[in-house]
């Protein structure tokens, strides 16, 4: 071509004066090269001869628009928007200019930042100083976020959901606790919150320091507060279902423990319940102050539904005026205002101070009633009084044992395995020895039998005073008759009867002795030798 210009191994331009190089183009000079050490040394125009690169002698270069150089190269820095550049690479812009973008044909967002001093990370919208659409990943060196001192508060850090709901939020006052640690990470990775010497994984300090709430259909927050104790608190009415105190104690329904467990609660509520698969009601106590072992509806401040044992007990009131003791030195100790009054050892029972020597032991004064037992049918079954008379059937004994009874009564019955019926007394007033059924006054084993009229048999019901017979059912050996005269025999013998006794009106013998005893009308008995006749 005619207007062509080619250098095929090189081109050698020497010259003197200002301008060694200049390439014109229809509209004005595009290329110029000086020799003047000074000022601009090498500049490439636009098509109005305005330079839009130029290199001057002071090591800066300019690239853009005339006087509003997009790129200044000075020395080693380079500056954007900026004459004087103060960094290695300085980017100056209005609020509103999209100062540095970098994007890849697959992202086209890699990094943003904003003349308004946000920078985005995944996103060209930058909202905040940093915005980061994306996972973040930090690692070495350290962290720091900072609030910005105001003194109002400030958020330092601040999480957010999708929906730019707070998740987690750290303030900076900027007054108080400007200089106190809120949330310290330790190297051994214990967090302190309130601290900078975590002790534990977490270790909280202050006063009302932690609070976790759901305002949903839960009605507890969960609060702890350094010196009192950590523990759940109902939104609604206030009380504290558990809490755990500042001395290890925990309380249930109160916050102000004086024991391990504490329980409280209203006088209708039900306290403590124990259970298991095998025994729903093993421990449960009211509010009322009522304890039920093996019930949940005790009735009484202590009601077990099952057997009890002890190896050591005590049961007293306050003042001691009602007192049951179990102990191994007394087994088992009765007191009413002090005193005892009953007790229980291997020996027996004692009443009334009385250390027992036989299985029951009771001592008391000659005018006390000392011991009475009574059923519904028979109101003194025994009575004992304290001058040593017993009652059996009257609470006035006046004898050392006095029975009372109804004439059909059974009153006195002595017997042995041998012997069934040694003594026999009814209410009727009759007296058997060896039988059990007397049919009059008194009746031994029915061979003496004495009637209420005085009469008196042997062997036999009797007829007369003294009524005798070998066999009741034969012939009689013996009467005695009651109504005899004072001249007539005594003492008679039947008809059947042998030869072998005698009868005498005086202190004669008879003309024919033939008889082995002699009665007198006096009274006397005489056993005399006898002869039979001839």
């Amino acid at each position: 071509m005619a207007n062509e210009f080619k250098v095929r191994k090189g081109l050698i331009v020497q010259g003197s004066g200002s301008t060694i190089l200049d390439i014109l183009g229809s509209q004005g000079e595009l290329f110029s090269v000086t020799d003047s050490l000074s000022g601009s040394l090498f500049s490439v125009n636009d098509i109005s001869g305005i330079p839009i690169m130029e290199v001057f002698s002071d090591n800066i270069i300019k690239m853009g628009t005339f006087n509003q150089e997009a790129i200044i190269v000075s020395g080693s820095r380079t500056g954007m928007g900026i004459a004087t550049p103060q960094a290695e690479l300085h980017i100056s812009g209005a609020n509103n200019d999209s100062l540095f973008r970098i994007q890849s044909p697959s992202v086209a967002s890699i990094m943003f930042i904003s003349g308004s001093g946000n920078v985005g990370i995944g996103t060209l919208t930058p909202t905040n100083t940093l915005n980061v659409n994306g996972t973040t990943f930090l690692q070495g060196g350290q962290t720091t976020v900072r609030g910005s001192g105001a003194t109002s508060a400030t958020t330092a850090l601040r999480v957010e959901n999708s929906a730019a709901t707070a998740l987690l939020t750290m303030l900076n006052d900027g007054t108080s606790a400007f200089n106190t640690n809120h949330l310290y990470v330790s190297s051994s990775g214990n967090v302190g919150i309130g601290l900078t010497s975590p002790l534990a994984r977490l270790h909280i300090s202050g006063a009302n320091a932690l609070r976790m709430q759901n305002t949903g259909f839960d009605t507890f927050e969960w609060f702890f507060n350094a010196g009192t104790g950590i523990g759940f608190r109902n939104v609604t009415d206030g009380t504290t279902p558990f809490f755990v105190g500042g001395t290890d104690d925990i309380g249930i329904g109160t916050t102000n423990t004086s024991a391990r467990l504490h329980v409280s609660g209203a006088s209708n509520s039900n306290l403590l319940r124990v259970g298991s698969p095998a025994q729903a009601n093993i421990l449960f106590i009211t509010g009322s102050g009522n304890i039920g072992v093996g019930t949940t509806t005790p009735g009484v401040t202590l009601d077990v539904v099952g057997q009890i044992r002890a190896s050591s007990t005590m049961f007293n009131s306050t003042t001691q005026t009602n007192t049951i003791q179990l102990s191994s030195a007394t087994n088992l100790q009765f007191l009413s205002a002090s005193v005892e009054t009953a007790r229980y050892d291997n020996t027996g029972w004692g009443f009334f101070n009385t250390a027992p020597t036989a299985r029951v032991h009771i001592s008391g004064a000659d005018s006390a009633n000392l011991f009475r037992i009574s059923s519904p049918s028979v109101t003194n079954a025994l009575f004992v009084t304290g001058s040593g008379n017993v009652g059996i059937g009257t609470n006035l004994p006046s004898a050392d044992l006095h029975i009372s009874g109804a004439n059909a009564d059974a009153l006195l019955r002595v017997g042995s395995p041998t012997n069934a019926n040694i003594l026999f007394v009814t209410g009727s007033g009759r007296v058997g020895i060896g039988i059990s059924t007397p049919s009059a006054l008194f009746e031994v084993n029915d061979k003496i039998i004495a009637e209420a009229a005085g009469n008196v048999g042997i062997q036999t019901l009797p007829s007369d005073w003294i009524h005798l017979s070998s066999d009741p059912a034969a012939s009689k050996y013996l009467n005695i008759d009651a109504a005899q005269t004072s001249n007539s025999p005594p003492i008679t013998a039947a008809s059947v009867a042998k030869n072998g006794y005698g009868i005498v009106a005086n202190e004669n013998y008879l003309a024919e002795p033939d008889y082995w005893m002699e009665i007198k009308l006096g009274g006397t008995i005489v056993l005399i030798p006898c002869y039979l006749p001839g």
